[in-house]
């Protein structure tokens, strides 16, 4: 499997987004910035996304 990324979702709609062994975070006003700054990193890279809300449950997971 590709890269990894996850994004944090807060109750206001704020997202970070971390990759999987990288300390960097990154943060966006919502969801589809989120995605959309992940889909720039992935360079022709398959990625895998793992979205969690703000009480830390899986909202959705998909890989592209």
């Amino acid at each position: 499997m590709g890269r990894k990324f996850f994004i944090y979702a807060t109750a206001d709609a704020e997202c970070t987004v971390q990759e999987e062994g990288i300390e960097t975070t990154h943060t966006f006003p919502d969801i589809l910035a989120a995605i959309s700054f992940i889909h720039r990193q992935r360079c022709g890279d398959e990625v895998h996304i793992r979205c969690f809300d703000q009480f830390s449950n899986i909202v959705f997971e998909t890989t592209a």
